[in-house]
């Protein structure tokens, strides 16, 4: 079998492994951009979001409707850089938000489909665009 010694290697690099897991869980990236609703104007707040990545290569953008007002929800449009949010209804000041985490520098349109329309082919009304910096 092992001799001591190397059993006494084993549990420490075990422990000092489960040690970092718990401490740094692999699901915790911070938010660099929370983009909400202002009911007021049907308009994103702010409309255009400027987000850099940190040094992970990572941009994690939030979307939320604080209101108290209506319903809206958020989908990704492929203007320009092609991305997927599924769409997400976004309830009056019930907490609920729609998350996406940019690993790529680039331009990401999203609008609002309940205050929204494509006329000739563009978007018009509620839309935004996030800006991840390189």
């Amino acid at each position: 079998m092992f001799s001591r010694t190397v059993r006494v290697m084993l549990v420490l690099t075990v422990a000092a492994g489960s040690t970092v897991l718990i401490a740094a869980p692999a699901s915790s990236i911070k938010t660099d951009k929370v983009i909400n609703v202002d009911n007021v104007r049907d308009k994103w707040k702010p409309t255009h979001a400027y987000v850099s990545r940190g040094k992970d290569g990572k941009a994690k953008v939030v979307w939320k409707n604080p209101s108290s007002a209506q319903d809206h929800d958020v989908k990704s449009i492929n203007a320009g850089k092609t991305w997927y949010l599924q769409r997400k209804m976004l309830k009056p000041n019930n907490g609920n938000k729609a998350e996406k985490v940019f690993k790529k520098g680039g331009n990401y349109h999203f609008v609002c489909t309940i205050h929204s329309a494509k006329i000739g082919g563009e978007w018009t009304g509620m839309t935004g665009i996030v800006h991840v910096r390189k």
